[in-house]
């Protein structure tokens, strides 16, 4: 990423009771709002590549979702419906009426999550490698099952590895 990219991030965070929340936002906050929440085990760096592509037609808040990256805790038990009023709170404090959601994984859960009960704060939502919560199906529990267990693998052997199969994962969706 630019070296302009990383100067230019501005690290926050919001408090939840005895939770900090870290986000990061990256590029000029007069622009359209896309928030980027990432998967499980990964952190606000999964959009390392993502960010200077869209920082130049929207401001981007990457957040780092209870017990993953800054935002650690000792009991990370936080549910998807507090993690969607985290996302709301943010907005908030950045005065943003409405944001794309970009969510990866588990992260697009959350981001699925979110238009149900902020329909009036989503302009958009894309969900990557994910199921729809919507629906329960047999069948896509068993492949979410499948493909959680082979990115923990990823996981265990290699994060780099890890963070590139997402940046590609995402990219080649996002431009579809």
């Amino acid at each position: 990423m630019d070296d302009a990219i990383d100067e230019s991030c501005v690290v926050k965070s919001i408090q939840d009771g005895d939770q900090s929340v870290f986000y990061y936002i990256y590029g000029d906050t007069s622009k359209e709002l896309i928030i980027l929440v990432h998967p499980a085990f990964g952190d606000h760096q999964c959009f390392y590549h993502q960010i200077e592509a869209f920082t130049k037609d929207y401001c981007v808040i990457c957040i780092d979702l209870v017990g993953h990256g800054q935002s650690q805790v000792e009991d990370a038990s936080v549910k998807i419906d507090r993690s969607a009023f985290h996302i709301a709170e943010i907005m908030k404090e950045e005065n943003f009426e409405s944001a794309h959601l970009v969510g990866v994984s588990m992260g697009a859960l959350i981001a699925q999550y979110f238009p149900l009960n902020y329909p009036q704060k989503t302009k958009s939502l894309t969900a990557l490698g994910a199921y729809d919560i919507n629906i329960s199906d047999s069948r896509f529990s068993k492949s979410n099952k499948i493909n959680s267990l082979k990115m923990a693998v990823k996981i265990l052997f290699s994060m780099d590895s890890f963070y590139r199969d997402m940046a590609d994962l995402s990219l080649a969706n996002l431009y579809v």
